[in-house]
């Protein structure tokens, strides 16, 4: 599976079905003590192990792993202590944490608890979101997987949120790979490109603009409307063999009205 290029901004992985999450673990060589994968990672042509993964890549999972009684600002200094190490220094630390929250709009949220719901008050959706890519973004790695970052979040915020990655991906010429289900049109289009996943297959791969020439084609879409006939059937043994029947009885009654107009 190749989809990746070097700066292409920020990327988005559609799917129709279940399967995002177990794919950017994959990707990213995490969790995967329970699965048996096959084939290989490459970025830009070189095969990496999982440990170059982690170094090279940073993922922003679908829930949110926060200290609900500290501020934004006390847990990005926390995440900072953790994931940077001892090859900074306490004051390099602490610049890095401020450009972050400046960078990503969190300088009116910065001395505010990150909260919990139905316990603390805290934070919005949207600075919540901003203060998971935060979390992950302290390192400056050069690709990062996010999980569904617009699920939770009314349309707004998605678009909000959208928006976020693609400065993100601007100003750091990171790469973005973005995995989300049934977004909206204006969403849609905010991504740079995007990767179509159907039932474990790739049905399209390129800009928002190209795929929306093509899907509407109408050929595209009866082609489309027979494969989705096609798998409703063979997935219904009743229906296939009803359709079957209709098929045959049919046949037999156009058969009989032409013997019989032959005849008169």
């Amino acid at each position: 599976l190749q989809f990746l290029e070097a700066q292409s901004r920020v990327k988005c992985l559609q799917f129709s079905d279940q399967g995002k999450t177990t794919l950017l673990n994959v990707l990213t060589q995490r969790n995967l003590t329970d699965l048996e994968v096959d084939g290989v990672v490459r970025i830009n042509g070189q095969q990496l192990s999982g440990s170059d993964m982690h170094h090279i890549c940073a993922y922003v999972q679908q829930d949110d792993l926060f200290v609900s009684s500290m501020t934004v600002k006390e847990h990005l200094t926390f995440y900072a202590e953790l994931r940077m190490g001892r090859n900074y220094s306490s004051n390099e630390k602490r610049k890095r944490v401020d450009d972050i929250i400046r960078d990503l709009g969190l300088c009116d949220c910065a001395n505010s608890y990150v909260g919990q719901i139905g316990r603390l008050r805290g934070i919005s959706g949207g600075e919540r979101k901003r203060l998971a890519f935060a979390c992950e973004i302290l390192t400056s790695p050069p690709l990062l997987f996010c999980d569904e970052p617009t699920s939770g979040v009314d349309s707004f915020l998605a678009q909000q949120v959208v928006q976020v990655l693609k400065r993100l991906a601007h100003r750091k010429g990171m790469t973005i790979v973005v995995t989300v289900h049934q977004p909206s049109s204006q969403v849609f289009a905010m991504f740079d490109r995007i990767h179509l996943m159907a039932q474990g297959r790739v049905a399209f791969n390129g800009r928002p603009s190209e795929a929306i020439e093509m899907w509407n084609s109408w050929l595209t879409q009866m082609r489309i409307l027979i494969w989705r006939s096609f798998l409703t059937t063979i997935r219904d043994p009743v229906l296939l063999r009803v359709r079957l029947f209709q098929t045959i009885v049919g046949y037999y009654m156009d058969c009989s009205k032409v013997v019989l107009n032959t005849i008169l």
